[in-house]
C-alpha cells in the first residue's frame, strides 16, 4: 500500500471527521465539538504548538490522523492529541509512521522533554496500550472513573530528555554525596 504523510489541510476536515466517526465507536457529540475546535486551532497563526498530520493513500483517501500540542502549563511537555488509523489498515505500520513523525519533530526542534498520551484504560488486552508500550512509552498513572463511572484513563509518557533544572539538581545532589576532593 502506498501511503504518504502530510500536514493536514482545511480540505481534509470532512474526510478526517468521517474517519473519526467510523473508527471510534464511542465518538459522540462532545468529541465532535472538541475535534472541530482542535481542527480550527491548528490553522490559527498564533497557535504554533498545535499540529496535525494525515496519512493519505495514493488515491487521496485519508487513512490516519495524528495531532500533538504543547501542554498549557509546561514549556517542554507535549501531548498526543487525536490519533486514529482506519480500521481496515491497522497493524500496517501507518500508526508507527505517524507517531515517529511527531517524535522526530519534537526531538529535532529540541522543544520536548516528554510526550504524554491520555488513553481509555481497557486493561491487559488493550491494543492501544500494547502499541504505546511497544513504541517506548511507559504507563505512569491511571485515573479511576475519569471518562465515566466505568471508564478509567491511563496516562502514558515517553521521555526524550532530562530538563536542565533536573539535571542541575542531580549534579548538585551528586556533588553533595561525593567524597571530598583532596588538593
Amino acid at each position: 500500500m502506498n501511503v504518504h504523510v502530510e500536514r493536514i489541510q482545511k480540505r481534509d476536515f470532512d474526510a478526517v471527521f468521517t474517519l473519526l466517526r467510523t473508527s471510534l465507536p464511542d465518538f459522540g457529540e462532545i468529541d465532535a465539538e472538541n475535534f472541530r475546535k482542535d481542527f480550527e486551532k491548528n490553522f490559527r497563526e498564533h497557535e504554533q504548538d498545535t499540529h496535525y498530520f494525515v496519512a493519505r493513500h495514493e488515491d487521496g483517501r485519508v487513512m490516519g490522523l495524528v495531532g500533538y500540542g504543547r501542554e498549557d502549563l509546561s514549556a517542554d511537555t507535549y501531548y498526543l492529541g487525536w490519533f486514529v488509523i482506519d480500521e481496515n489498515v491497522q497493524r500496517s505500520g501507518i500508526g508507527e509512521t505517524l507517531l515517529k513523525l511527531v517524535e522526530k519533530e519534537l526531538i529535532q526542534g529540541g522543544r520536548a522533554r516528554q510526550l504524554i498520551v491520555r488513553e481509555w484504560d481497557q486493561g491487559a488486552n488493550d491494543q492501544a496500550a500494547r502499541f504505546y508500550v511497544k513504541n517506548g512509552f511507559e504507563k505512569i498513572a491511571v485515573l479511576p472513573e475519569y471518562w465515566d463511572d466505568w471508564a478509567d484513563m491511563a496516562i502514558y509518557r515517553k521521555r526524550f530528555k532530562t530538563s536542565q533544572k533536573q539535571s542541575e539538581g542531580n549534579r548538585s545532589s551528586l556533588a553533595q554525596n561525593s567524597p571530598p576532593m583532596l588538593a
